[in-house]
């Protein structure tokens, strides 16, 4: 949860209740994919005779996040993606120049921005964020000049996590990977089939994938 705060044509832009929830999937080392959807309001006013806009938007994008650093307590990462973006006037100020018939429309929005974590526990994390989103549209405060419309987004929250198999919370100098692998020779792996004559392993009964082929017995 948090705000938005409009970067429009219109000056007094004001901050206003923003939410999105996500999936993320890490398919390289620092590098996650992010899938996610948002709700909140733009507002701000017309200086020149002191009417407001509201708007209300609904943000769908995916996007990249990298992590140039990983550490076992907090990481900090970039983000940047493509998205669509559907908005629905709530408000219009006096000079609004849009068709009066119309009341909600589609632009893309293109997001990006960074964000900090800090680990809770193994499958919980703290997450703080913010971005500019960038709107390929003119028309989030109902006025249309030629120039593109933005806003500003900041979030806290829990996020649910797996465990980060580089890590070493436990100071062994192994990494959970190597842990679960049996490189020290008691694997934490559970057997899930034969393949070819080798065991094959994974982390818990939940897991949906098979790991890399190992030999845990």
């Amino acid at each position: 949860f948090g705000g938005a705060i409009s970067a429009t044509d219109l000056q007094n832009a004001q901050s206003k209740f923003f939410a999105r929830a996500f999936v993320r999937y890490g398919f390289i080392k620092r590098l996650q994919a992010e899938l996610g959807a948002g709700v909140g309001k733009l507002a701000g006013s017309n200086e020149k005779d002191g009417t407001r806009y509201e708007t209300q938007i609904a943000p769908v994008d995916l996007r990249l996040l990298f992590s140039p650093y990983q550490y076992d307590s907090w990481n900090l990462y970039l983000y940047g993606g493509i998205g669509a973006l559907y908005y629905s006037y709530l408000q219009k100020t006096g000079n609004s120049n849009v068709d009066p018939a119309k009341s909600d429309g589609w632009a893309g929005v293109v997001p990006a921005g960074l964000g900090l974590q800090f680990r809770i526990s193994d499958a919980v994390v703290f997450e703080t964020s913010a971005g500019y989103n960038y709107s390929l549209g003119e028309r989030l405060d109902a006025v249309a000049t030629g120039k593109k419309d933005a806003y500003w987004n900041f979030l806290l929250g829990l996020t649910a996590t797996g465990e980060n198999l580089d890590a070493d919370p436990d100071g062994d100098g192994l990494s959970n990977w190597q842990e679960y692998t049996g490189v020290d020779g008691d694997s934490l792996m559970i057997f899930d089939k034969f393949d070819d004559g080798v065991v094959v392993g994974k982390i818990n009964i939940l897991t949906s994938d098979d790991l890399n082929p190992i030999d845990i017995a």
